[in-house]
């Protein structure tokens, strides 16, 4: 089978498994039966079950500067210095990379326009004060921007780092595509206090079939 085929085939299941914890498909043993987890895998014995579980971590960071593609209308992607996150934001607002978002999650975030340009359509109709020759206007989080570790375009990367873990691990440990199942991932967001790219890690829980 193809690669990305085996992928696709591998997406179309992996979506169900995110931010969950599936339960692995095991059968009865004992340690005397002499079962055994393969390398690499950790294994535990619950109500006369092994279970063998594999943690992979995977970079899924935004190293190639993508726009939030699956996240219309906000779909240019934005690096935040000052240990922010990234975010995903509408074409019709802006945002400086070292703006002060320290209120950004409660929507007290403001953008500054010169007085006489005309307000972006999104913008418009909203109250605005005019201060020092600049119209300030409020923005605010779901409607103007999202962050990027919460936004669909990462989570593609998420579904992919799990089928790409699987294929691994199919790879290492000669196991059949049935005798793996993946479970369910996290991602953790470490944010750059000086405006490089968060780093974004997908942790991924792969179970294997304990093996006589």
């Amino acid at each position: 089978m193809k690669l990305a085929t085996l992928v696709s085939s591998i997406l179309a299941t992996s979506f169900i498994a995110l931010g969950g914890a599936a339960v692995p498909q095991v059968a009865a043993a004992s340690p005397n039966d002499g079962v055994r987890c393969p390398a690499g895998y950790e294994g535990r014995f619950a109500n006369g079950a092994l279970t063998c579980t594999k943690l992979v971590v995977d970079d899924i960071s935004n190293t190639a500067g993508k726009e939030c593609s699956l996240d219309q209308p906000f779909i240019n992607f934005q690096r935040m210095a000052l240990g922010q996150r990234d975010i995903c934001l509408s074409a019709d607002v802006t945002i400086a990379s070292n703006g002060n978002l320290a209120d950004l999650e409660n929507g007290r975030v403001v953008v500054r326009i010169p007085v006489g340009r005309t307000l972006p359509p999104r913008l418009a109709g909203r109250p605005v004060k005019t201060i020092g020759g600049f119209q300030i206007v409020e923005i605010n989080p779901n409607a103007d921007f999202i962050f990027y570790d919460q936004s669909k375009t990462l989570q593609r990367d998420v579904s992919l780092a799990g089928a790409k873990a699987i294929i691994r691990e199919r790879t290492s440990t000669h196991l059949a595509g049935s005798e793996l199942e993946l479970g369910g991932t996290s991602v953790r967001t470490t944010p750059d206090a000086n405006g490089s790219l968060d780093k974004i890690e997908a942790t991924v829980s792969v179970f294997a079939f304990a093996q006589h």
